[in-house]
């Protein structure tokens, strides 16, 4: 559990856009940290990495519920089949202006700036708005790899890091709160000496 300072960003003018959306659903075949790339969306987002505010395009598929409602399909990382906001797949992190070999921060500063509590730089949590809870379903390649344009990129037949979490905004006023429900990270190991294996973790703070 952790509290964290609840960024007011620009993408609050992205938010207020799609609230009115009731539903949308790119299918993310979520539960298997799978993302083809016909169901792909990319976005360019602002991270905290390294000290600084860089930015990065981020590629993933992504199942939205407005309002919030159960996974379309049975998911490992939600048992009782509550509902969430979204069940996302992240599948590729490109850096633009910067280089870095740091896989793991790239990855935790990533997945904190998509999170409620750290600005919801993908707009993924549009429909949650004003909401005093929202629920996340997140997944990503353990095995990554730099391609040769220097993008982040799963490992074929990468095990996945996957975790539901709660993002609880205003808790307490000025603060916002992270809750781990459940890992349901692959405990399968890289088998390349390729790539590299990332610690399966779900990032709690804004800035890597």
């Amino acid at each position: 559990m952790s509290r964290t300072p609840y960024f007011h960003r620009a993408v609050i003018g992205v938010l207020i856009f799609l609230a009115g959306m009731v539903f949308e659903s790119r299918q993310a075949t979520a539960q298997f940290c799978v993302c083809p790339a016909t169901m792909q969306t990319t976005k360019r987002i602002t991270i905290c990495f390294n000290g600084a505010m860089q930015q990065v395009d981020v590629t993933f598929c992504d199942e939205t519920y407005c309002p919030p409602g159960p996974p379309t399909t049975a998911d490992p990382c939600d048992p009782p089949n509550d509902p969430i906001n979204a069940r996302t797949v992240i599948d590729r992190i490109c850096p633009i202006g910067f280089v870095t070999a740091d896989a793991q921060n790239l990855m935790n500063a990533t997945i904190s700036a998509m999170g409620f509590c750290c600005g919801d730089q993908a707009g993924i949590f549009a429909c949650a708005a004003g909401a005093t809870r929202a629920d996340w379903i997140v997944r990503w390649a353990k095995c990554v790899q730099f391609d040769a344009t220097g993008c982040l990129v799963p490992c074929p037949g990468s095990p996945c890091c996957g975790f539901r979490v709660a993002f609880f905004p205003g808790n307490p006023p000025g603060l916002c709160e992270t809750l781990i429900l459940d890992n349901c990270s692959d405990p399968t190991s890289c088998t390349s000496s390729t790539c590299t294996e990332l610690q399966c973790f779900f990032p709690t703070q804004c800035c890597w």
